[in-house]
């Protein structure tokens, strides 16, 4: 027998289907491009990110399988193959293991006799593709290039061929030439052995052949036939038949050997059985596979029956009992028996309840944590919520749901108050004008243009996308406050040249003409503020792009109203109108134009008290710091609880329960609740999107010790009152013992500061965790010592407690070892549970399964007694195996390692964070800190290679405030290029920029007076006054180029002026300023926010609109000496009836026997 063994080869093809985009994501298959290019969160396998199968590439996978003749199945589903390895992000393959898309096919190819052959296709399946290794010999790197994870593959497997097809023939071959009685040249025995292929499968020749010999020498008929056929053989057939009895003597020789071979087989075995520990087959990895592999139902196809009818066939079945899951086989061992779960563990249902501290009220609860979609409004959610518990309540007696936090509160309080604020505005325009023109009729017209405006504005934000919210509806708020402004302007020159006998349509034509373009370019100034934000990056184009577009298209809007429908109702509606003298407002104006007269000529003196006064400002507010946001009071508390590291876990629980019992004695408290401070880094492990065997761990290492407690204070208590009741919450915890607790108000503004950095931060970077820790508490004791800030921390505790176990490399390899599998049978030996990959239900419940291995545990005094399985080589390269203790190859000492080290970029780094004390800012004390940090950074003390990086709040505050100086910087060369336009001069747009930080004096006077702190929210008040206060000095400066190009000299001019646009100007004002009021007065959540920006708009509007009247004639009076360009555009000689204002006042003066003002 010259054969031993046949090569049998089987196939498994892959190939890449021609998709644009891969299997899972619409990232480009594209070969060629720049690694890591083509790559998103789903390709890289990121936390939370879902797959969504490309069509495409099931419609080409079915393709390949009609071509090649295979099955289609109706149901295939995709699995995880589990494999680690840098060039696979997600630590497993998605691949159709158990249910290809095809099945059954095969293809026919030509040999190369000329004849045909088919090549069995055993399956088609669907498959990710992984990432490509590129290895670096120089560098001694590998990198890896994700573009090719997830491009879309199937793999073609074909069918082995089955052996025994060609033994059967060939004992056919045999069986005939034994019944040939004479016949022509036969073969040699080697080509009937090779053609036998008797190796091939020996057991089944060897009892054929056996039995075939037999045959013969018990049949004496058949013997004797075979001699006379014998007396016919050839010379070359006699020879055969040598080499065929010889070959049967091989055979009785292999069939001893074989007897020989099973005795001892037996005796192996009875070794084995007697020897067998079935512990060592079983561990806990183990049982929690089979156990996931024995809990199994899954739709495996489709099968028909004779009609053709389909049915979906589906394998296994859940458990279903704890009895059922105690029965489990787990493996059956021949002469051994089953061994069942029984066996090996005990299995019981377990109540963990006690593991988590959540308790309502002093009861055992649970806690529900509800976020919304990205596609869900807060309101809907939380009301859908409510109306959720509502009906759970009614359905289930002694069910009591109580919320005690809700964001869609925060919404509706806002809106409503937006919206409130929206109201009374516009009525308080309507009483403004209603005041000063003294007539129902032009207060009608400013009256119907403000829904119209607001109309308008909506509709534009409808064909913009923009919808309504917050933001947009806040800018709505401040746009109504602004929209009337152009109203206002226009129907009031309007009324003016109507009270001077110009018929009312012509009124309506010239007074919109006289101040059309004064008023296009205020609008223009002011959109181009809010302008900016659109095209900022990230949190401000976020937070303040909404915002701002609603604003641009509020002034859009209103631009369009009071350039068209105000002079087309005021030429109706004035016809008969009869205007009215305002005498006391005639004196205001009389007494003002003495001042202004003053003011001319002693013109350096307000000017210098208004710098003096902003740069006191400025200085005042700078040494005040900024915060993120203001407070706000709310019905809800939070009060964050640490228990003392030395309690047990039952310990911890019953300090908790007395906090609870404590916080519920207090008055107004009406719910309370307590969870386990399940936050790492500030942020909700529940929240991360992460896996959940990650999110268990973490919640373990969370499990006691820090505890949040939510309290829901009564909604009927004032803001004093819930101050007071905070207060007589921090008593009543501090009279606890073995805890610390702090008690704050949570509400709306602790949403959005969540997500941000608060307080002190310090990064720490270095070269070994030993320096780091030695330096970090160098930088606590810095950070305690200033002034303004507490309980700092590197929060890395006292350590714990380490072994080191010190393994001796040579004498790990002397043995066959190498570390890193010392360490892997260690850590294997320390994994003493686990948690299998299926839950159970049981009577209806859900249950995960949790295995324990308590077994002779590893513990500090037995750990050297552990022994390894070795494997020693000698001189004449044989093997010899053989065991080692731990104690053979490893000693160990003892010390404490940090609780975490993190790093970035490589460097390690350890983070001091300090809490800020009440009454102090942030960003003011954290200058202290890095003035003593620098300090600390030049001594001898500082270690080599160590540095400082600031962060926290003051970082936060910081990269909010560069953003807003980049907001106005971008913004103000866009206003300058408008008022260029307009006034024709590159000089004089300067003077009525000057009001500008007229404006911010009047905004930080008033956060000054009124204590408050300078916010992000208030800065957006800034950014509206560059928008507003240019409006007044366009309005005023523009109308005195018209008087001195009438004639007028140039302080004549500026006293006409102010007179004149006087009323205009404060009614403008005083519009804005009302519709103001409401959110500084009102005590709710969303003043509370938005008082500031409030403020900061009020004052500034106020103080810039008083030093329009005032400092831009000043500064007018020193810069434009010269007489305004008059830029000829064709007369309209039709239209220009208008009375000649500068013929007039030049009248009126030498009537009156008084001459102009020297200039």
């Amino acid at each position: 027998m010259s054969k031993e063994y046949e090569t049998v080869i089987g196939l498994e093809v892959h190939v890449e289907l021609a998709t644009k985009t891969k299997i899972f994501c619409a990232c480009s298959t594209a070969f060629g491009s720049a690694p890591n290019t083509h790559t998103c969160p789903v390709c890289t396998g990121m936390p939370g990110s879902l797959p969504v199968l490309n069509k495409k590439v099931v419609e080409y996978a079915m393709a390949v399988g009609l071509a090649t003749n295979c099955q289609i199945n109706q149901y295939s589903k995709f699995d995880r193959k589990n494999y680690f390895y840098p060039d696979n992000p997600q630590n497993y393959q998605i691949s159709q293991l158990y249910l290809p898309i095809c099945h059954d096919g095969g293809v026919e190819i030509e040999t190369e006799s000329g004849g045909k052959k088919t090549i069995g296709i055993h399956e088609i399946h669907m498959e990710e593709d992984a990432g490509k290794l590129v290895h670096d010999d120089w560098e001694g790197v590998s990198l890896v290039d994700y573009n090719r994870s997830g491009v879309p593959l199937i793999e073609i497997v074909s069918e082995l061929r089955d052996i025994t097809d060609k033994l059967s023939s060939a004992l056919q071959t045999l069986q005939n030439r034994i019944n040939t009685e004479t016949g022509t040249q036969g073969e040699g025995a080697a080509d009937l052995a090779d053609e036998l292929q008797l190796q091939d499968s020996l057991n089944v020749i060897y009892k054929t052949l056996e039995d075939t010999i037999k045959a013969m020498d018990n049949v004496p008929g058949m013997m004797s036939e075979f001699s006379k056929a014998l007396g016919n053989f050839t010379q070359q057939q006699m020879v055969a038949y040598m080499q065929f009895t010889e070959a049967r003597e091989q055979l009785n020789e292999y069939e001893k050997q074989l007897s020989e071979a099973k005795t001892q087989y037996e005796a192996a075995k009875e070794k084995a059985l007697a020897s067998a520990d079935v512990t060592k087959q079983l561990d806990i990895k183990t049982l929690a596979t089979l156990i996931y592999a024995q809990n199994f139902s899954m739709p495996a196809g489709y099968v028909k029956d004779e009609s053709g009818e389909s049915w979906l066939l589906k394998v296994g079945e859940e458990y279903d009992s704890v009895d059922d899951i105690r029965g489990a086989l787990l493996l059956h061992v021949e002469g051994y028996g089953d061994v069942r779960l029984s066996d090996v563990a005990d299995v019981e249902i377990i109540d963990n309840a006690a593991d988590s501290y959540t308790r309502l009220n002093g009861e055992q609860a649970s806690v529900l944590k509800i976020y919304k979609d990205d596609s869900s409004s807060a309101g809907d959610v939380s009301a859908n919520c409510l109306d959720a518990f509502k009906e759970l309540e009614a359905q289930y007696e002694g069910l009591h749901v109580v919320v005690l936090s809700n964001q869609g509160n925060y919404i509706s309080i806002l809106i409503k108050s937006i919206l409130t604020s929206m109201l009374v505005g516009a009525a308080l325009a309507i009483v403004v004008l209603a005041i000063f023109l003294k007539d129902v009729k032009p207060t009608l017209v400013v009256g119907v243009s403000i829904p119209l405006s607001v109309l308008f504005a909506v509709v534009l934000m409808y064909f913009t996308g923009l919808d309504l919210n917050v933001m947009t509806l806040a800018g709505l708020s401040l746009g109504i406050g602004m929209l009337v402004d152009n109203s206002v302007v226009v129907i009031e020159n309007i009324y003016r040249l109507r009270g001077r006998g110009v018929p009312a349509a012509r009124a309506a034509v010239q007074g919109a003409r006289q101040v059309g373009m004064s008023v296009v370019a205020s609008t223009l100034t002011s959109v181009c503020v809010f302008l900016p934000a659109v095209f900022s990056a990230s949190l401000i184009r976020n937070l303040m792009g909404p915002m701002s577009l609603c604003i641009g298209y509020c002034l859009m809007a209103s631009l369009i109203v009071a350039l068209t429908v105000v002079p087309a109702a005021s030429a109706t509606v004035l016809k008969n109108a009869q205007p009215k003298k305002l005498a006391w407002f005639d004196k205001i104006q009389n007494a003002y134009g003495r001042s202004l007269e003053k003011a001319l000529k002693n013109r350096f003196v307000p000017l210098a008290a208004a710098v003096l006064l902003l740069v006191f400002c400025c200085w005042r507010v700078v040494s005040m710091g900024i915060v993120l946001l203001p407070t706000s009071t709310s019905n809800e508390a939070m009060i964050t609880l640490s228990t003392t590291d030395t309690l047990s876990k039952e310990e911890s629980y019953d300090v908790a329960g007395k906090v609870v019992q404590a916080v519920m004695a207090v008055d107004g408290v009406e719910e309370v609740g307590i969870t386990p401070d399940n936050t790492v880094a500030g942020m909700d492990v529940s929240n991360l999107g992460l896996p959940s065997t990650i999110t268990d761990l973490l919640n373990a290492a969370n499990g006691y010790g820090k505890y949040k407690i939510n309290v829901k204070l009564n909604e009927e208590l004032s803001s004093s009152k819930i101050d007071a009741a905070c207060k007589a919450m921090e008593d009543a915890v501090a009279g606890v013992a073995d805890c610390t607790a702090t008690v704050q108000q949570y509400g709306m503004t602790d949403d959005l500061t969540s997500q941000l950095s608060t307080g002190l931060t310090i990064k720490i970077y270095g070269t070994d965790a030993e320096t780091l820790t030695a330096l970090s508490e160098k930088v606590v004791d810095i950070v305690n010592n200033t002034e303004g800030f507490q309980n700092a921390t590197n929060g890395l505790g006292a350590g714990d407690s380490t072994i080191i176990l010190q393994v001796d490399r040579d004498k790990v390899r002397a043995n066959g070892l190498t570390v890193a599998q010392v360490y892997q049978q260690i850590a294997a030996k320390l994994t003493t549970t686990t948690t299998a990959q299926t839950p159970v239900t049981v009577d209806g419940t859900t249950m995960d399964v949790q295995i324990s291995n308590n077994l002779d545990p590893l513990t500090k005094e037995n750990m050297m007694d552990m022994t390894f399985e070795t494997t020693v080589m000698s001189a004449d390269g044989t093997t010899a195996t053989g065991t080692c203790k731990l104690s053979d190859i490893a000693s160990w000492t003892t010390g404490t390692a940090p609780d975490s080290i993190t790093s970035e970029n490589r460097n390690q780094f350890v983070t001091v964070t300090a809490e800020t004390a009440p009454g102090y800012n942030t960003t003011v004390q954290a200058r202290a800190v890095k003035k003593a940090l620098d300090a600390f950074a030049l001594t001898d003390e500082m270690p080599e290679g160590c540095s400082f990086s600031m962060g926290g709040e003051s970082d936060s505050v910081n990269y909010m405030t560069d953003e807003m100086i980049q907001w106005m910087a971008l913004a103000l060369p866009f206003v300058y290029l408008v008022m260029v336009a307009q006034f024709q001069s590159l000089l004089s747009p300067f003077i009525v920029l000057f009001t500008v930080p007229l404006a911010f004096t009047g905004g930080l006077l008033g956060l000054l007076l009124t204590g408050q702190q300078l916010t992000m929210i208030s800065m957006m008040g800034f950014i509206v006054l560059m928008g507003t206060v240019v409006n007044n000095g366009i309005v005023f400066v523009d109308y005195a180029n018209q008087l001195r190009m009438g004639g007028m000299e140039r302080r004549a001019a500026l006293v006409a002026t102010g007179k004149t646009r006087m009323r205009p100007i404060l009614m403008t004002t005083l519009t804005t300023v009302l519709a103001m009021l409401q959110m500084v007065f009102s005590n709710d959540m969303a003043s509370q926010l938005m008082s500031g920006m409030a403020i900061v708009i009020i004052c500034g509007l106020s103080y810039a609109t008083l030093m329009t009247l005032y400092i831009v004639p000043v500064l007018y009076d020193i810069l434009f000496k010269k007489p305004p360009l008059n830029v000829d555009v064709g007369s309209d000689d039709d239209l220009d009836d208008i009375p000649d204002d500068a013929a007039e006042f030049i009248a009126a003066q030498k009537s009156a026997g008084t001459a102009q003002p020297e200039a």
